[in-house]
């Protein structure tokens, strides 16, 4: 049955009918969104993300260095071969790289290039 040859034959069903199925979209799927939209945009605190670290230390002395643990370490600073990892991780970080654009280092300008 058409739509319009039910309008004509029982007006008040069809409206009936028209009314039920729009007020059920408008529950399950209107009524959702416009109420996230207003609690994640007015309510909703921001999210900070927080990380931190730390190294265990072993008591014996490793005597396997490479790279700048073993620079570091024939320079004179013990326990270099714990703090290259810190440094390292550090080096890798959004943390550092804020830093770097803070100072006035055009990090990303390096990255935007075309000709990379």
């Amino acid at each position: 049955m058409s739509r319009l040859s039910k309008l004509k034959k029982n007006p008040k069903a069809f409206f009936v009918d028209a009314l039920i199925k729009n007020s059920l979209r408008f529950i399950t799927v209107t009524l959702p969104v416009i109420l996230a939209l207003l609690y994640f945009g007015l309510i909703a605190s921001d999210q900070y993300i927080s990380q931190s670290s730390f190294v265990i230390r072993s008591a014996s002395q490793q005597n396997s260095l490479t790279g700048l643990g073993a620079f570091l370490q024939n320079v004179g600073f013990s326990r270099s071969q714990d703090d290259t990892y810190s440094v390292r991780e550090y080096m890798t970080s959004r943390a550092a790289l804020n830093n770097l654009e803070q100072q006035g280092v055009a990090v990303r300008s390096f990255y935007e290039k075309r000709a990379i």
